[in-house]
């Protein structure tokens, strides 16, 4: 199959950017997998400890790699700076 796209998109508007989910987010995801109100329509495994969540990581890296699909994290920015300047997860 040929590649669609090399690189992750990252993409931006005056408020919010969406990026690649990495494992400097696995505190915030772990979060948020660990929530009964998301887990109920995201069928995902118990999890116990933070490092749980990097193998979820992998494979949205993985389904990315391949051109199966692509997972983005929402992250606000800090409006009027630059775009590197944003609201951590």
């Amino acid at each position: 199959m040929e590649e669609i796209i090399y690189k992750f998109p990252v993409l931006e508007t005056n408020r919010t950017n969406l990026v690649e989910i990495t494992a400097a987010h696995k505190k915030d995801l772990f979060n948020l997998f660990t929530d009964d109100r998301v887990t109920a329509f995201f069928p995902v495994i118990t999890l116990k400890q933070e490092d749980d969540i990097l193998p979820v990581i992998a494979h949205f890296k993985q389904n990315f790699e391949k051109n199966i699909s692509i997972r983005w994290g929402i992250k606000l920015r800090v409006l009027g700076q630059g775009p590197d300047d944003r609201i951590p997860c």
